[in-house]
């Protein structure tokens, strides 16, 4: 049964690795510049979404699937194999060419295009903020003994903590007196806030991108209804 559910996704694989393949090589050949479509990031992401299929059948293929029963594989088949998971994961990223996301994926480009020249500072500020008060918050949990210190015992996991408390969740609210709590203290006056600047700049820009696109197709019925011979007459300026 293991053997033929295995067979079973090696096929597969196989049979949509053909298929956008044959996809890839169609939209390549259909542009007018051969060059310029291969280049494209479209087009890009497509081929390295197809290397990972290449690369499990001229390599280690049995390995492809973790929940086969196997011995422990040498160190360097370990790297392959997650080099190749790595890029199984990027395969998700094609969704945002289908044709029915296409819209929205559009919207996000526009929105980070908008937000990037005012974002960079505010992202720099925001990721100090999180990372220097990260260290000190395992310190002080560590050397005090605090009751949060079992949930900060490496800097790992105080990235993962604080990320949460600078939202505004407070998870966990027991700190060590005197130490850990002057600074959630801190974080509720002042660190929130800053840290909270990158995703208001986000928002206002998604915001002006909604707005603008909608007149936009306000526009654009507009002139297809006059196009169509509505009544409403186009003033040229």
């Amino acid at each position: 049964e293991e053997s033929s559910a295995f067979h079973f996704t090696v096929f597969v694989e196989y049979g949509t690795f053909m298929v956008f393949l044959i996809e890839y090589v169609l939209q390549v050949l259909a542009a007018s510049d051969v060059y310029s479509a291969v280049c494209a990031v479209p087009r890009i992401i497509d081929f390295l979404c197809l290397m990972p299929t290449v690369l499990l059948f001229f390599g280690q293929s049995e390995r492809v699937h973790k929940w086969v029963k196997q011995e422990e594989p040498e160190p360097n088949v370990m790297q392959f194999e997650h080099a190749v998971e790595a890029m199984l994961v990027c395969r998700v990223v094609r969704v945002l060419d289908f044709r029915c996301v296409k819209r929205e994926a559009a919207t996000i480009k526009r929105t980070l295009t908008m937000a990037l020249p005012g974002l960079l500072l505010p992202a720099v500020m925001a990721l100090d903020i999180w990372v220097l008060t990260s260290g000190i918050f395992q310190w002080l949990e560590n050397f005090y003994d605090g009751p949060d210190a079992e949930h900060m015992k490496t800097m790992g996991d105080a990235l993962y903590w604080c990320c949460i408390y600078l939202l505004g969740e407070w998870a966990n609210d027991e700190f060590s007196d005197g130490a850990g709590s002057r600074l959630c203290i801190l974080y509720c006056l002042w660190g929130v806030a800053l840290f909270s600047i990158p995703v208001g700049i986000l928002i206002e820009a998604t915001t002006s991108t909604l707005k603008a696109m909608a007149e936009e197709q306000k526009e654009l019925r507009r002139l297809r209804k006059v196009g169509t011979g509505g009544n409403e007459r186009v003033e040229f300026r």
